[in-house]
């Protein structure tokens, strides 16, 4: 019976304790709880406002589809630019291959520029930035020099990834095309030490030596 009323004793001494204890610090308990139902609040305006910008650039990624299918080109161009700069990692990239795919813009320094600024400002998975870097390299090689493409294609020559034997080949190419054919071969070759290629790229690389063979 001693041990009941002990408990009980402590029971009533505690509870006066936790109230004062509340009553002391009830300014910070309701302060920490409004900055939580606030941050709460602006986590799901974000949400919802990322969710309706999705569906905007959808729209307008749409639109654009549909006024290439009438002809007009100029309307398309003009929506699909404004998409890209809007940096969204999905839409972005759509209309700026749709742009490449349909030839919208020829102006190497304006899609230069488009390169380097979804390259840059874009959080893309690490498949399509070198996709980027190499469409961009396919796009570049006729007017950059040796070091410029070297290294824009650095990335993709470094390590093992998706577009390693397409950077490969299109520095064969590009060391070929300009009769550079010991550097061509050193590339070429290269192809053959990949394994799980598609027989095309060994098919490429060996037609490709055997021009230089017979040069």
């Amino acid at each position: 019976m001693s041990e009941n009323l002990l408990h009980e004793q402590t029971g009533q001494s505690q509870r006066p304790t936790i109230l004062k204890i509340f009553n002391e610090n009830k300014k910070k308990v309701f302060f920490s709880i409004f900055t939580l139902i606030v941050i709460l609040a602006c986590l799901s305006l974000y949400i919802e406002n990322n969710k309706q910008k999705k569906i905007k650039f959808s729209e307008n990624y749409l639109q654009a589809k549909i006024s290439l299918e009438k002809g007009d080109k100029v309307q398309a161009t003009s929506i699909l630019k404004q998409v890209v700069f809007e940096n969204d990692p999905t839409y972005s990239s759509l209309s700026f291959f749709l742009i490449i795919n349909e030839k919208l813009i020829e102006d190497k320094n304006e899609l230069t520029l488009m390169f380097n600024h979804l390259i840059k400002n874009n959080k893309f998975s690490s498949e399509l930035t070198d996709l980027l870097i190499y469409k961009k390299a396919l796009f570049s090689s006729n007017f950059m020099n040796e070091t410029e493409l070297l290294n824009l294609l650095n990335p993709l020559l470094i390590k093992e990834n998706l577009w390693h034997p397409q950077a490969l080949i299109l520095l064969g190419d590009f060391f070929k095309s300009k009769n550079e054919n010991v550097k061509a071969r050193e590339f070429y070759q290269k192809i053959f030490t990949l394994k799980n290629l598609h027989n095309d790229f060994y098919d490429h690389a060996k037609h490709q030596l055997a021009l230089i063979s017979n040069d």
